[in-house]
């Protein structure tokens, strides 16, 4: 069976992904499907860096935007709608571009999803009980320590869910997901956007003065009015929740900014070390290299 040809642009946060997903579409006549965890959420637009029309350059873009933030949405979730999307895409003669920095989407897209338990509310609200007053992280730490390297401390919601796999499976949930070890099941043309360390930090510090000036304060306080709670999973990521903790009262603007700074460079270095685990990528420059990635792009399409 012939597999779909796709074109996947990955990278680390502020690294350009937009720009070059824009481009690459409007070169070879493609239609971008987003991968990343935030920009999918309905009104979470500049926290979550999600693409403006003009910065989509007149190109289709998928699954930005469309989900409540209230909503339980699954990486199960967005493969299922992504796969929808790309054989409708290349059905329709276009070239589907897969661009996004939450690299268990794009693993999940290549290699199929790791058959994991459903989730059961009821055993997570236990785990949290059996647990009230621990440090969640630590305690994930015990049972599988390559997940809580790969999650962060304050992102409860994933430290249940791996808790939960482990109490289901007597496996650790990084041991399962580093099963995919299928043959891929597209055809993809595999780019990784690569800037020098320094350059990247810049930006990322750069991009968040842009989004306080930008209006993330004025967002978060509108997602509060029309009722989202902060303890919402994607108003716990990092961004969100430090504009939240300033609202609150809890901290300066001034410390929001840092710490929204340092923790953005913390999981630019996280989705790094996914990255370069994939086999396949070719990295490149976002600006230096994007005359080479257009001509590779129309070199498969």
């Amino acid at each position: 069976m012939k597999r779909e040809r796709i074109i996947v642009i990955a990278g680390p946060t502020s690294s350009g992904k937009t720009a070059v997903a824009a481009e690459v579409a409007l070169a070879v006549g493609g239609e971008v499907v987003g991968a990343d965890s935030m920009q999918v959420y309905r009104g979470l637009v500049i926290g979550a860096g999600a693409p403006t029309v003009e910065q989509m350059r007149g190109a289709p873009h998928h699954l930005i935007g469309e989900i409540d933030p209230a909503a339980q949405f699954t990486s199960w979730d967005w493969l299922t709608r992504a796969e929808a999307l790309i054989a409708d895409i290349s059905s329709r003669g276009k070239l589907p571009i897969v661009a996004g920095g939450t690299g268990l989407y794009i693993r999940s897209l290549l290699h199929g999803m790791f058959d994991a338990p459903f989730g059961d509310p009821e055993l997570r609200n236990k785990i949290k009980e059996r647990h009230r007053g621990e440090d969640l992280h630590e305690v994930l730490k015990q049972v599988d320590s390559a997940a809580a390297l790969r999650i962060h401390p304050n992102d409860t919601y994933r430290i249940v869910r791996a808790l939960e796999v482990f109490e289901q499976t007597g496996k650790p949930i990084s041991g399962q997901q580093h099963e995919w070890g299928a043959p891929e099941r597209y055809d993809a043309l595999k780019i990784a956007l690569d800037l020098p360390r320094k350059e990247l930090h810049r930006r990322i510090n750069l991009r968040v003065e842009e989004m306080i000036a930008g209006g993330l304060v004025a967002e978060v306080r509108g997602l509060k009015e029309q009722g989202y709670s902060r303890d919402l999973r994607p108003m716990r990521h990092f961004g969100y929740r430090h504009i939240w903790a300033y609202i609150e009262g809890e901290v300066s603007l001034e410390e929001a900014m840092r710490l929204m700074q340092r923790d953005t460079r913390r999981y630019a270095r996280r989705q790094l070390t996914w990255f370069r685990a994939e086999r396949g990528m070719t990295w490149m420059h976002p600006e230096k290299d994007l005359k080479r990635i257009i001509e590779m792009a129309r070199a498969v399409a």
